[in-house]
């Protein structure tokens, strides 16, 4: 069986990285052939191609607004065509820029060209039940396929850096210090109210607030795929603050998922799709309104026997639900494995 995956952006880039090329020993072990392609070598900005796609059993496309014309054509190609979406590409990120009048033309646009692409694949494949849920209109082969942290682990040694501090920690890219601005307040009080407090950013970004005290107490580090899973070892608590929008109903928690798979305690918005995993207070926190960031932060601190039950159950949690292995087979189960 041949596979060829046109992925959304690099190799490194964490949607193609976590959700296909992190999987390809897995193929392989299962002898079947896969390749990854980039999208960008094979369509235009226009989206229509610029070289030939090869012949292959199964193709799949990533996140790309592909015609109805163009994937027609692509369909003569393979046996099985697949979409696969981990967000609401179809909707602005809530930190775009562009003018609400660009906003009102790209949104009808490609939304329209989007919905009826998605008639023409076989199976779509996305990253929680919301998608599912606001996709199912338009193509009812929908299998949900979470976005595991399946990267290979690097060990380097950071934990030199961190002793004798209580580290809460996030990690993501700047584009999303929107939602760290969301709860900054109280973050800042954290801080400045506790003598041991830091907070740890990893981002391709440098985040600081106005207060200065506060920011004596922010460590960002630089992403690099080579040391991130081992400052995340490092939290004691991992943040995950969304806004309560539409947006972020379509985010895969996969951030959460993460801070999970290394037992550390959690605590989220309670919103979108962490809700269907995290039972508050048990394998995670989940906080409605701004001020519970800081209560919950409080009690982590101050209470070490249930910080260690939340990072526990939260690590089996991941084992159950989001492991490489469960991933891997789910995959399988959607591209009609025997």
């Amino acid at each position: 069986m041949k596979i060829d995956i046109y992925i959304y952006g690099e190799e490194n880039t964490p949607s193609s990285r976590l959700r296909w090329i992190n999987f390809l020993e897995d193929f392989v072990g299962d002898k079947i052939e896969v390749e990854i392609l980039k999208i960008k070598d094979y369509f235009n900005k226009r989206f229509f191609l610029r070289k030939e796609i090869n012949q292959a059993d199964i193709i799949i496309i990533q996140k790309y607004v592909v015609p109805n014309l163009v994937l027609k054509k692509i369909k003569r190609k393979c046996k099985l065509l697949i979409f696969d979406v981990d967000d609401l590409i179809w909707k602005k990120h809530p930190n775009s820029k562009t003018s609400r009048l660009k906003d009102t033309l790209y949104d009808a646009i490609i939304n329209h060209i989007f919905f009826n692409s998605l008639k023409v694949y076989e199976k779509v494949i996305v990253s929680n039940n919301y998608l599912k849920n606001e996709l199912r209109l338009y193509n009812d082969n929908i299998s949900v396929i979470p976005t595991s942290p399946s990267d290979k682990e690097i060990n380097s040694i950071v934990k030199e850096r961190f002793k004798g501090k209580f580290i809460v920690g996030w990690t993501g890219t700047k584009s999303n210090f929107i939602y760290l601005r969301s709860i900054e307040e109280y973050i800042v009080k954290f801080l400045n109210e506790k003598e041991n407090a830091y907070l740890l950013i990893i981002s391709d970004g440098k985040y600081l607030t106005e207060n200065k005290n506060a920011n004596k107490k922010i460590i960002n580090i630089k992403w690099d795929i080579r040391t991130e899973a081992s400052y995340i070892k490092e939290f004691d608590i991992g943040i995950m603050p969304l806004i309560k929008d539409d947006w972020s109903k379509g985010k895969a928690a996969f951030k959460l998922i993460y801070y999970m798979k290394y037992s550390i305690a959690t605590i989220a918005t309670n919103w979108g799709y962490q809700t269907e995993f995290i039972e508050s207070n048990q394998n995670g926190i989940l906080v409605d309104n701004n001020e519970e960031w800081y209560t919950e932060l409080n009690n982590l601190y101050a209470n070490q026997d249930f910080k260690r039950k939340i990072s526990i159950n939260g690590s089996e949690t991941y084992e159950k639900q989001f492991s490489k292995e469960i991933i891997y087979e789910m995959i399988k189960d959607a591209l009609l494995f025997e």
